[in-house]
């Protein structure tokens, strides 16, 4: 009986880190095509393949990359800069998971703590073990995805509809993940969020947007309580 015991705490770990892997599914499915855009991007652009999967494999920043990529032949200074800006918000991400779940290992933990993962964390257990199999799963996609398409043939994709559609698919992503927050009740935290991202996109400042409803909404929120 002892050993059963011992077995199912040593199995629950492991249980819920395969359950955080199968979760990551949608994310693996919206990063594949994004990551190999990125590859895509990168070769077209003139930077090596290898070079391509290695930023997302160090970087792992999603949009920030394509902006770091399009930026650095300007100079190191705004291709590191404007990318550090727009992750800002990630400061947000992780001060509200680590409120909501016990880590042993955040700097293992947080380090693969993307805007898609964040949604499907919030919506999972509170347990360290999930969240570090949802983003292990979107890890391994979106440096795959990257890989596929720096080493795949890049001339073929660069400038034709498909690759629109390969960035949009992003997008899509994380508005399906918004939807189960939204039928929770969390509707004002959405209009609050799209409100003011819209507001800086309509004065040509899209990306600050970003950062910024990120860090306001959940100081607006938490007044308004």
């Amino acid at each position: 009986m002892r050993v059963r015991k011992a077995q199912v705490r040593r199995g629950k770990p492991r249980s819920l880190f395969v359950r955080g892997l199968f979760a990551s599914l949608p994310v693996v499915v919206g990063y594949l095509p994004v990551g190999m855009t990125f590859g895509l991007a990168a070769v077209g652009t003139g930077f090596p393949a290898w070079t391509a999967a290695l930023t997302s494999a160090l970087v792992f920043a999603g949009a920030s990359q394509f902006v770091l990529v399009s930026l650095l032949p300007q100079g190191l200074l705004p291709a590191v800069v404007l990318p550090l800006f727009l992750n800002l918000r990630h400061v947000v991400y992780t001060g509200i998971v680590a409120r909501r779940i016990p880590l042993s290992r955040p700097a293992l933990t947080l380090a693969g703590l993307t805007d898609e993962v964040f949604a499907v964390a919030l919506q999972g257990p509170a347990e360290e073990r999930f969240l570090q199999g949802v983003a292990l799963g979107a890890y391994l996609a979106w440096v795959g995805g990257t890989a596929l398409g720096a080493f795949g043939g890049a001339a073929l994709l660069v400038g034709s509809p498909i690759e629109g559609s390969l960035v949009f698919s992003l997008t899509a992503l994380f508005f399906v993940l918004v939807i189960p927050s939204v039928q929770e009740g969390r509707l004002r935290a959405v209009f609050w969020g799209a409100g003011i991202g819209l507001v800086f996109h309509v004065l040509g400042l899209s990306s600050l947007g970003v950062l910024a409803a990120g860090l306001a909404t959940p100081l607006v929120l938490r007044g308004r309580r």
